[in-house]
C-alpha cells in the first residue's frame, strides 16, 4: 500500500454511489482517511465547515446544484480541494476554474499525483 497521504483526512463530495466508492477506495489505497462520500450539498457544507479534514474532492454538480457553497467554506478554512467532473473543464462554473480539476473517470495515477502534491 502506498502511504503518500497517511494521516490526512479527505472529504469526498460525490452523488454517484459507484464513483464515490471508487474515489474513497483510491484515497484509502494511498493512505488517506476519508469522510464520505457525501451526496448532498447541505450535508457537505456542514461537513466542510465542522469536520477536521485536510482537503476535499468535489464533484462539480451534486443533484441540481453546484458545489460552490462547499468550495467557499473550504477556501475560508484555507483547505485545498480538487474538482472532479464528467463536465469538460470549459463547463466548470467560472468561480471554480481556479481549482485543480480531474475528469471522470478518475485514474488512480492522476489522483495520486495531484492529491499527494496538494494535500501534503
Amino acid at each position: 500500500m502506498q502511504a503518500q497521504l497517511r494521516g490526512k483526512t479527505i472529504l469526498v463530495v460525490e452523488d454517484e454511489f459507484l464513483v464515490g466508492a471508487d474515489l474513497r477506495s483510491m484515497l484509502e489505497q494511498i493512505g488517506a482517511g476519508v469522510l464520505g462520500p457525501i451526496d448532498n450539498a447541505t450535508a457537505a457544507v456542514a461537513a466542510a465547515f465542522d469536520s477536521k479534514v485536510d482537503g476535499a474532492l468535489l464533484d462539480i454538480k451534486i443533484g441540481n446544484t453546484t458545489v460552490e457553497p462547499i468550495a467557499e467554506v473550504l477556501v475560508q478554512r484555507k483547505l485545498p480541494f480538487i474538482l472532479v467532473s464528467g463536465l469538460p473543464h470549459e463547463g466548470v462554473p467560472q468561480a471554480l476554474r481556479v481549482a485543480p480539476y480531474l475528469a471522470k473517470p478518475v485514474r488512480k495515477a492522476s489522483l495520486t499525483a495531484l492529491a499527494s502534491a496538494l494535500f501534503i
